[in-house]
């Protein structure tokens, strides 16, 4: 679980945006307090809050939407194995730019 979660201004997330003091979904709220994370909304009409989930989001539909849209599945349970088999393809992919310290600190 991320320390930080940024979600966007929707309602699971967030009940009544405002600037400073936003008020958050209780159930969200807990559920963040239960992993020991900290919710950071979005800022409205700031683009730039959102990317990094934006490419993840991005990356997935390349890597598993676009990989599984000329299957032909017969049930759900087909549909989620073929998912899971894609995602744990992604997530085991090697990083394209070595890693240095600099980056971990």
């Amino acid at each position: 679980m991320p320390q930080i979660t940024v979600p966007d201004n929707a309602k699971t997330a967030v009940l009544r945006p405002c600037w400073y003091d936003s008020d958050l979904n209780q159930t969200y709220r807990e559920m963040a307090r239960h992993y020991n994370a900290a919710i950071i909304r979005a800022r409205p009409r700031k683009p730039r809050d959102k990317a990094k989930v934006e490419g993840g989001v991005l990356i997935a539909q390349r890597w598993i939407v676009a990989a599984l849209r000329n299957h032909t599945f017969y049930n759900i349970e087909q549909i989620n194995e073929a998912i899971w088999d894609k995602l744990n393809e992604l997530n085991d992919r090697k990083f394209k730019k070595p890693m240095n310290d600099e980056w971990i600190r």
